[in-house]
């Protein structure tokens, strides 16, 4: 008895061409699973945060001191799905808790879960294809509020959601409601701005007024007189005539401004105005601001750009979550200006005397951070280790370069941000990209993609 029919046999259609065959298979992989890069975004770390085992440490006794008996919390986040599916989702009770997904109850905790927090519950529910909304209500009670909420696989799903209001989309995590002594009456299915809530929700990434008069660098690392930070943006034009443009700005502490690599405006004076020419042609040209404390306050304020001057700043990297084009990044004590050509750089953990240093946003405690979003791509697996060495050994066979090429690219995207990673889990508890090549426990986590790895090389 045949496995299958031999008019649904691929090597039949193509009249046992085995050459046709391993193509369409190739072919018809790399059509499902393209070359998607990590997604960079923000991230509140006065939120919550996911611990090893990939669930969110909700504990609203920490983050609301104030709560009473009785009071309710809501905390609100959004789960993107490829398809309709059940997931499995993992949950330990600080205090009675109903979770609600699309705005249907999904679980809710009985008097076992609620006494005993260190005791899983699991549950899978029903998720649709798109955005979910993902609701939990918590009872304030004597003992606790809150739980750890999260996958209830960590190789197979490890979920990470999003912040699920318009004002701050993009950004990863939860929000969390303010106490309210009655329960929330319409539990959302979309995004919708907090404002029409009703209800004040946090964490809050908003700087004081006192905090926006300080200047940026002095909001984000304080005074640490000597030091010196970076800003990094693009200067972006809309048009191909090659016509000079003026950039002005002021500056309180010594500074250095680089275009492309090259320096184009320095001084040791500790406050003054500047201007930059530039001959800018279309596209964009990436600037770097070394500013060094000398103060109180420090860094660099630039004018505004005319709209009708077909110049603006934007982002010098796709980051979802920010809104402002600049990144952030120090502070490290003075070195050499020459180091410039090693800041530019969205893979790599920054080294400085008491450790490693991210980018960050211009947002209250608010960072920078690569996640893997892709089913396939970048992923680091068994089953992906066969199948890539199935690949490259194609590619060999029918010299197609374009079938090697992909494999080793998926490769160099793990082990690229593998440093990152390691570090990444230090600083967050769980890591947002290369989950399985940071918690190896079995030879099936390196065995079969440890081999296609030393073959590709």
């Amino acid at each position: 008895m045949n496995y299958f029919d031999d008019m649904e046999s691929a090597f039949t259609k193509w009249n046992n061409r085995t050459e046709s065959v391993l193509t369409a298979i190739s072919n018809r992989f790399i059509g499902l699973h393209p070359k998607h890069p990590p997604v960079y975004r923000t991230i509140c770390k006065d939120g919550f945060l996911r611990e090893k085992d990939y669930r969110y440490e909700i504990n609203l006794d920490e983050k609301l001191p104030g709560l009473q008996a009785g009071q309710l919390v809501y905390v609100w986040s959004k789960l993107w799905s490829e398809q309709e599916q059940e997931v499995p989702f993992s949950l330990s009770c600080y205090s009675p808790v109903r979770v609600f997904i699309q705005g249907e109850a999904q679980f809710q905790s009985n008097l076992n879960d609620d006494v005993f927090p260190d005791r899983k519950t699991g549950f899978r529910a029903k998720v649709q294809k798109g955005w979910n909304h993902i609701v939990l209500e918590f009872v304030k009670t004597g003992t606790g509020c809150g739980g750890k909420f999260g996958t209830g696989s960590i190789k197979g799903f490890p979920l990470h959601v999003l912040a699920p209001s318009a004002d701050r989309s993009g950004q990863e995590g939860w929000i969390y409601s303010e106490p309210l002594q009655e329960a929330w009456p319409s539990i959302p299915r979309e995004e919708i701005a907090e404002v029409d809530t009703g209800i004040r929700w946090y964490p809050n990434v908003s700087w004081s007024e006192t905090e926006r008069n300080a200047g940026v660098f002095t909001r984000l690392y304080g005074t640490p007189v000597s030091q010196h930070a970076y800003a990094w943006a693009k200067l972006a034009c809309n048009h191909g005539l090659e016509q000079k443009f003026k950039l002005r700005g002021t500056h309180q502490g010594p500074i250095s401004i680089f275009v492309n690599g090259t320096k184009v405006f320095a001084t040791i004076e500790t406050e003054g105005r500047f201007e930059i020419s530039l001959l800018p042609s279309y596209g964009s040209q990436h600037v770097i601001v070394q500013s060094t404390c000398s103060g109180v306050r420090w860094g660099v304020d630039w004018e505004d750009i005319p709209e009708q001057s077909g110049f603006k700043w934007t982002k010098p990297y796709p980051v979802e979550g920010l809104q402002d084009p600049w990144l952030y990044l120090g502070p490290f004590k003075y070195e050499s200006s020459d180091q410039v050509d090693h800041i530019p750089f969205m893979d790599k953990v920054f080294q400085k005397e008491d450790g490693g240093i991210y980018w960050r946003a211009d947002l209250r405690n608010t960072w920078i951070r690569p996640y893997l979003e892709n089913p396939m791509y970048g992923r680091w697996n068994y089953p992906l280790g066969v199948t890539l060495y199935g690949l490259l050994q194609t590619g060999k066979e029918l010299n197609i370069t374009h079938y090697t090429n992909y494999v080793t690219d998926h490769i160099e995207q793990i082990t690229s941000l593998d440093a990152y990673a390691l570090w990444d889990v230090e600083q967050y508890g769980a890591p947002a990209v290369n989950h399985q090549l940071t918690s190896i426990d079995s030879l099936d986590d390196c065995g079969s993609f440890g081999a296609t790895m030393l073959v590709a090389m």
